[in-house]
């Protein structure tokens, strides 16, 4: 199955409608990113940064026309890198790729992470100056940015924005010709089977793939964005800023917690680990809204962890009066997050 084909758009069946019009926009999102022999193994968005490459990419355009409804200027526009000054908006208006291509355009208003945000740490805080409050409304819109949403099947809106790259054209191929042998006696029945359909995706994006180092659908698509993604951003000079405005209270409270619990029997040294782990793991994952009793908790155990300690799980969470279950729930959290094992460099106090 060749997913440049035109043919291929008209003969293929999507449960809901708008599967096909997000179709479209995932072919003209992935043109974008694909590298090209004649073009010097660059892509689109590459060439149109450099003297001449407009040109090079509309002669291409020219030879090779868009899409029926689409013009040459409107690819080159696609084309062109915007700067992540701020939020990501057109994510919004992107297909988001093979795991929400049978899924509804996302909407604003029903972005929860977004109105979280908004109302957590910008409609809270009183302003002295118009540019102050401007200013916190960009570093909303850049911790926006980076978290993933269910509302674009937890991808973050940068990877959204970021666009597809060739393995996962290649896995949509695989996908569209799976949803067409499962589907192929009851096409008739769009309303019936849109949510079979999904479930269906939801179920095939995560099985692992022997042929991609048994890495699923959902890895390669999360990680080949990220990469596309750093590498736009790099080309634009743009640099992450550190933005702890949001993290700044409930860090000092977990520290508070975890030094007056653990000072009268963890040395200063492993306590300043312990705070070193939270740190780190709150700059990584910022939005939950879990107690500071479970996180000091959940953190004085995987301190423990990670430096080989014997530790009671219950006399922890007994002390800190959260539950077991809800620790070894944060604990594989916080383990993933950070990529923690055992004896780990970073946060061994033997090491220092």
């Amino acid at each position: 199955m060749r997913l440049n084909s035109e043919n291929l758009v008209h003969t293929l069946w999507f449960p809901p409608k708008v599967a096909k019009e997000k179709f479209w926009l995932f072919l003209d999102e992935y043109f974008v990113n694909i590298p090209r022999r004649e073009w010097g193994n660059r892509a689109a968005y590459e060439l149109l940064r450099e003297p001449g490459g407009e040109e090079l990419v509309r002669q291409y355009l020219q030879t090779y026309p868009p899409r029926p409804g689409k013009t040459i200027d409107e690819v080159l526009d696609d084309a062109r890198l915007e700067c992540p000054n701020s939020r990501y908006l057109s994510a919004y208006q992107k297909s988001g790729g093979l795991l929400n291509l049978l899924l509804p355009f996302p909407e604003e208003q029903y972005d929860e992470v977004w109105n979280d945000l908004y109302r957590k740490y910008f409609q809270s805080k009183t302003y002295t100056s118009e540019t102050e409050r401007q200013q916190r409304l960009r570093e909303i819109g850049l911790l926006w940015n980076d978290i993933p949403n269910d509302l674009f099947s937890m991808l973050t809106p940068a990877q959204v924005w970021a666009g597809a790259g060739t393995l996962e054209a290649e896995l949509t191929a695989s996908f569209l010709q799976s949803l067409q042998e499962k589907f192929k006696d009851r096409k008739q029945q769009n309303g019936e089977v849109t949510l079979e359909a999904i479930l269906f995706l939801r179920g095939w994006q995560n099985v692992p793939l022997p042929s991609y180092g048994s890495r699923s659908a959902f890895e390669i698509i999360r990680s080949e964005r990220t990469q596309l993604q750093q590498h736009k951003e790099k080309l634009l000079g743009f640099q992450r800023p550190v933005i702890l405005f949001h993290i700044t209270e409930e860090v000092d409270k977990v520290i508070e917690m975890l030094v007056n619990e653990m000072k009268s029997c963890y040395p200063s040294r492993q306590i300043e680990k312990a705070v070193q782990l939270w740190v780190d793991y709150r700059e990584k994952n910022y939005f939950d809204e879990s107690s500071p009793e479970l996180w000091a908790a959940t953190i004085e155990y995987t301190i423990n962890r990670v430096q080989n300690k014997q530790v009671d799980l219950g006399k922890i969470a007994a002390k800190y009066h959260v539950g077991v279950a809800e620790i070894s729930t944060k604990f594989q959290t916080v383990r993933n997050t950070l990529k923690l094992h055992a004896a780990d460099n970073r946060y061994d106090f033997m090491s220092i």
